[in-house]
């Protein structure tokens, strides 16, 4: 699905993606629910990421999109930059990680909601994976295959 001639310069193009990655104030994500719609959600920006392909989200255990990632881990994410009007879009899976994969994601601004700390069972990260994005900017639609556009990337960067 992708060549390099979708994207006329594949380094600038990762570098947009990532900022605007690394600046969203927010990042929508979606999950199907047991009725078969899409649900969305507005979540605090990822606590990680591996480039464009991997994104790890605090949550609670008993959130509906939690519940429907267990169901079916069917997901995307959308992070949009309002000023310049760019939007990424990765469709994937979502897997919700045990308590103990969970930890090492926890952050002290997470007291807050957990009240039991670390320790609380209700806390939990869901890990996104990408397998194929949409990304506008500058009134272009490039469509891709992650793996493939990373490939062609770290090609590059070698």
């Amino acid at each position: 699905m992708f060549t390099q001639e979708h994207f006329s310069d594949v380094k600038r193009a990762m570098k947009t993606m990532n900022y605007l990655i690394d600046h969203a104030d927010e990042t929508t994500i979606s999950s199907v629910g047991d009725d078969g719609y899409p649900t969305i959600k507005t979540m605090r920006p990822a606590r990680c990421h591996d480039c464009i392909q991997t994104f790890y989200f605090a949550t609670t255990r008993n959130a509906l999109r939690t519940l429907n990632y267990l169901n079916n881990p069917k997901a995307a994410i959308h992070f949009y930059d309002a000023n310049f009007v760019r939007t990424l879009m990765l469709q994937g899976s979502m897997r919700v990680l045990g308590h103990e994969e969970s930890i090492q994601y926890y952050e002290s601004q997470d007291d807050e909601y957990f009240k039991l700390g670390i320790n609380d069972p209700s806390f939990c990260i869901l890990e996104f994976r990408a397998e194929r994005g949409r990304f506008y900017s500058n009134l272009h639609i490039y469509e891709f295959i992650v793996h493939e556009f990373l490939q062609t990337y770290y090609d590059l960067m070698t």
